[in-house]
């Protein structure tokens, strides 16, 4: 929950991160191609239909699910670090 001191930033295991957060591809890119299909009627219409996404390095379909859960797990090993650098700054030195 974003309580009104954080404003647009929310707390994760004691860090401050932005609400939103660039996903990347498999690949490293953070660059997305939207992806359209093309449709015709024999009257004589065309239209566009969204057809997904295409990463713009690998030109790979996108799979947002996936997406997500790399961006959820890059979080989490973020958040684990933190957690990891604060018990070495707290551990007793003998």
């Amino acid at each position: 929950m974003v309580s009104a001191e954080t404003g647009h930033a929310r707390m994760l295991g004691g860090m401050m991160l932005p609400a939103w957060e660039r996903m990347k591809c498999g690949c490293g890119s953070e660059k997305f191609l939207r992806a359209n299909m093309l449709r015709w009627h024999p009257t004589g219409g065309t239209t566009e239909e969204p057809g997904g996404w295409l990463c713009a390095e690998c030109l790979k379909g996108v799979d947002m699910a996936d997406l997500i859960s790399r961006s959820r797990l890059a979080l989490k090993q973020e958040e684990l670090r933190a957690l990891q650098e604060e018990i070495k700054g707290t551990s007793p030195t003998s």
